[in-house]
């Protein structure tokens, strides 16, 4: 360190020129090195436009030889001649009879050889099929009839593919291109014609660019170039007389007199060029291979060949390269001193320059290492490419179980399970269109194989080498999930644990105060009442809790329905006046307009019940509270005004948030849950309206609600529908028009296959059948009907001129079925489809129940309720309950979720296989999702339904009258 800081400022100058003058000598060694690798360049350049040139020689060589062939096989003479021969070969192959043959071709090909030859072409032959029989050598006349199946791979191809070929072939003249097209009867190649062109001499004879003719008819020219030759093997022309001591021979005077080839690789299998000095020459040889037809080896026999003479590019380059070399030298010398002179003056001030900005960039590292290190989020950095780990910090490797060097072996593809790999793909998308992904969840694989919750969220950017990257930010969700499923088993055990305690107190109170238990003592009736008022209380908060849960999650059930304003308003008055009576104040209905909403009846009275059990609990006594109504910019609003003391705006401001209860003076003795109003703009968000108030203290207050106006069709499900299976159009019309005329809907099917698809997406509740439908069997139909579960039960009215024979093959398994002969009267029709159709309704004179339920109490007070009025059967769990429906014939069946045995769930199906489409009542304290409403009839909650107003739902769903 003492030598270090010893140094005098004059050495540090001079370490400075020197170190200057590495750069500039660097500098002119790379110039040099660029200039070398740009003339490499310019030469590649040189080579793919002569190569290119080439690759055109070779093709156009080959066009021209396919071209030749295809103009002879378009000769219909010639291909009716060799069509004529194949026939004669197959059928009588003597050479008699081809001689006729190959003496007509002759007179015809004659012309054309004579032309052809003049213009390269060294063969011309025709083949027959199928073992490449020597029919006609134009070049060589009196020799014919070779068989040569095992020497021409070219041609036994074009014979079995059919199609035309061309390629280079050795053969006893040396090598040359062939093509070879076939002639085609019925799809087949009989024959073929071959046209031959010797390589050897390509370009030799041509000093300058030439047009050469290909077909005096055609007009068609073939340029070769004065610098292209091709040359070939010397063990490719071991049957030629010509011998040289190279392994390449070349008929072209320039190539072989000087010697080139004796330079060139004796194998060559790709493309590619040579540097050849040459008697003070810079020479630039081409070389392009081309393999013989149906080669195995990649070596070329034959090769074509451009050369160009580059000297004066080599010379000019060494001329150039002596300039700069002074240039840079003038520069090194000129440098060294500027530098020199300029670093005494500069020093200081750099020096400290440097100090100030890496104390800066060291400060600024450390604040990102802190936080990148101390964050409580995951942190990663993924190439973008393959999903590499490039860096984590500790919140990651402690999220996944892995350390920093293993997951740097790992991508984000190793930590993510196969079910996630669509989400995946569609935020990767995300990425590269906004260059951001995220926020959405998924899990990783951690190490020990555990799964585990995360969100993810990300940007993309660049590294300064334009690598693209992600930058993430993982949160662990296992602490949040973990207390959503700590609320869920909450909201799970007040659904459970108290819904059906309070639903058998509720039901038990209110049969004591019924008379039910004998007449009470006038005390013990006011203590009861006192009981089950409080006990009402309890249940509504208890229900306005799990109302709100199901309205936040979407949850709750939702069932619009057209209805008309002034039945929802009579309902609402009617419904609410008890309870203003209550609280001596006066309800009254001001203006109503008449309108048709699509809404839900009960969730829309729900919400304006708590609007004016609002306004009644807070007016003063005597009051009145107005329930009124507008319709203004296509809504619909339903206003409560009461008389009350107003709201302040900060009371307005917190009025609708969650167990608000404002300041009153009566706030104590009318407290509540303090969710009603949460629940009811929850409810009014989801029914697509909005719900608000007006107030001013002093004054009183306004609640609305506002609903939007649709006009949706009438609901038809209420008419009855029939299927009409009927073959004949004239009466499959009478009884549609018929039907019509009765006040069904009818829908009719001419085929059995088109009445089996309708029964698929269609309910109906009567088919008129058919026993004889073009062929098909109507009794069939029916038995396949009997045997599915879904239509076991529906009516059929058979409707056939074959009565008889019908009921002996079905009244066996007949049930809900009734019979017509053809030809029949209206007045029959009506009578048995009105017979048929009180039968399919539940409407008897005495019911069965099956009321599924492991709750005593709740089964001691429901039976109370229903034996009087149907036929009551219990079942206490699961297998019980299975036992019964097979041993007895129920009308509907009453069905708790939570059995000790099993879920209620599981048992719809039992009750499908064994009585058909009977309605089943879901009575239960547990929540029910969307889905599984859908298979039941009905679901109840047994904390929303008195016992009482359930057995009215029972006898409205059984057709009965309530006695």
């Amino acid at each position: 360190m003492d030598i270090v800081n010893n140094r005098s400022p004059k050495f540090w100058l001079w370490l400075i020129c020197l170190l200057f003058a590495g750069v500039i000598v660097a500098a002119a060694l790379f110039t040099h090195s660029l200039r070398d690798s740009q003339f490499q360049i310019r030469l590649e350049n040189a080579y793919r436009k002569e190569l290119r040139l080439l690759e055109a020689t070779q093709s156009s060589l080959q066009q021209q030889a396919l071209t030749t062939a295809h103009l002879l096989a378009e000769n219909q003479q010639v291909t009716q001649l060799l069509a004529a021969a194949a026939v004669v070969y197959k059928t009588n192959p003597n050479q008699a009879a081809l001689e006729v043959v190959r003496q007509q071709l002759h007179q015809v090909i004659q012309p054309y050889w004579l032309y052809l030859k003049q213009h390269g072409v060294k063969q011309l032959q025709f083949h027959l099929a199928p073992n490449d029989f020597m029919l006609y050598r134009a070049q060589h006349t009196e020799f014919h009839s070779d068989v040569l199946a095992d020497t021409r791979p070219l041609v036994q191809q074009v014979f079995h593919l059919a199609e035309a070929g061309v390629g280079v072939e050795v053969g006893a003249s040396g090598i040359g291109l062939r093509a070879v097209v076939p002639v085609i009867v019925n799809n087949v190649a009989v024959a073929a014609i071959e046209v031959g062109y010797g390589v050897a001499g390509v370009g030799a004879t041509n000093s300058t660019e030439a047009a050469v003719p290909l077909q005096p008819e055609s007009g068609t020219t073939f340029i070769i170039k004065r610098h292209v030759a091709a040359v070939m093997t010397d063990t490719a022309i071991a049957k030629q007389a010509t011998k040289t001591r190279t392994p390449w021979v070349s008929e072209h005077a320039y190539l072989n007199d000087n010697h080139l080839l004796a330079l060139v690789p004796a194998s060559i299998d790709r493309p590619l060029y040579l540097t050849i000095a040459h008697q003070r020459r810079q020479i630039l040889l081409t070389l392009l291979p081309w393999q013989q037809f149906g080669a195995s080896s990649l070596e070329a026999d034959v090769v074509l060949a451009n050369w160009q003479d580059i000297s004066p590019i080599v010379e000019d380059k060494r001329n150039t390269d002596l300039i700069i070399s002074l240039v840079w030298l003038l520069m090194l010398v000129s440098g060294v001193l500027f530098v020199y002179l300029l670093s005494k003056k500069l020093q200081k001030s750099t020096t400290a320059v440097l100090r100030e900005q890496q104390k800066e960039l060291v400060w600024s590292q450390q604040k990102l290492n802190a936080l990148f290190e101390l964050s409580p989020y995951s942190i990663s950095l993924n190439r973008l490419s393959d999903g590499t780990y490039l860096s984590v910090n500790p919140a990651m490797t402690s999220l996944t179980g892995y350390s920093l060097n293993e997951l740097k072996l790992l991508s984000y593809w190793d930590l993510t399970p196969q079910v996630f790999e669509l989400q995946e793909q569609a935020q990767l998308r995300l990425l590269h269109e906004t260059g951001r992904y995220g926020p959405y969840r998924k899990q990783y694989k951690r190490k020990d194989g555990s799964l585990v919750d995360i969100e993810l969220s990300g940007v993309k950017f660049s590294s300064p080498s334009g690598e693209e990257m992600i930058w993430s930010i993982i949160t662990d969700l296992r602490e949040s999930l973990k207390l959503e499923r700590l609320k869920q088993d909450f909201i799970s055990t007040v659904s459970h644990e108290l819904r059906t305690p309070l639903t058998s107190i509720n039901g038990s109170l209110d049969l004591l105060l019924s008379g039910a238990a004998g007449e009470l003592q006038p005390k013990a009736q006011k203590l009861i009442s006192i009981a089950a008022k409080n006990n009402k209380r309890l249940i509504t908060l208890v229900n306005d809790l799990l109302d709100m849960e199901k309205l936040t999650q979407g949850k709750l059930l939702f069932k619009p329905l057209l209805i008309n304003s002034f039945v929802l308003i009579e309902a609402i008055m009617e419904n609410n006046m008890p309870f203003a009576l209550l609280h001596k104040v006066q309800l009254r209905k001001g203006h109503v307009d008449d309108v048709r909403l699509f809404v839900d009846a009960d969730r829309i009275q729900q919400v304006l019940t708590n609007l004016i059990s609002n306004a009644a609990k807070f007016s003063p006594e005597g009051s009145t509270v107005l329930i009124h109504t507008q319709v203004k910019n296509g809504v619909f609003r339903i206003s409560v005004t009461d008389e009350g003391k107003g709201l302040t705006a900060e009371q307005i401001s917190k009025l609708f948030q969650r167990f608000m209860q404002i300041d009153h003076p009566n706030a104590t003795q009318h407290a509540g849950s303090g969710l009603g109003l949460a629940i009811s703009r929850e409810i009014m968000l989801q029914s697509a309206g909005q719900i608000g108030v007006e107030s001013e203290p002093g004054v009183g207050s306004t609640f609305w609600i506002e609903l939007p106006l649709e006009q949706k069709q009438e609901d038809s499900s209420s008419v009855r529908k029939i299927l009409v299976v009927e073959d004949d159009p004239d009466t499959a019309e009478t009884i549609k028009e018929l039907l019509l005329a009765a006040g069904y809907e009818a829908d009719v099917a001419y085929q059995l296959d088109q009445a089996w698809s309708l029964l698929q997406h269609k309910r109906y509740d009567l088919i008129t059948l058919d026993l004889n439908l073009n062929g098909e069997n109507g009794g069939e139909f029916f038995l396949k009907l009997r045997d599915s579960t879904e239509h076991a039960t529906l009516p059929v009215l058979v409707i056939s001129a074959f009565i008889e024979r019908g009921k002996l093959q079905l009244n066996a398994i007949a049930n809900t079925i009734d019979w017509l002969e053809k030809p029949f009267n209206v007045e029959s029709l009506a009578q048995k489809i009105d017979r048929l159709m009180s039968l399919g309704d539940p409407q008897w004179s005495s019911a069965r129940i099956l009321h599924v339920e492991d709750d005593m109490d709740i089964v001691t007070i429901m039976q109370m309720q229903l034996e009087d009025r149907f036929h009551y059967h219990h079942a206490g769990s699961l297998a019980d309950a299975r036992a019964k429906l097979r041993a007895n014939r129920y009308d509907l069946v009453l069905l708790d979720i939570g059995l000790p045995d099993g879920n209620g769930w599981q048992l719809i199906p039992d009750v499908e296989m064994t009585h058909g489409k009977i309605p089943v009542i879901v009575f239960s304290a547990l929540d029910v999702s969307v889905d599984q409403q859908n298979k039941a009839s009905a679901v109840f909650g047994k904390t929303k339904l008195a016992p009482c107003a359930l057995v009215d739902e029972i006898s409205q769903m059984l057709g009965m009258k309530q006695q």
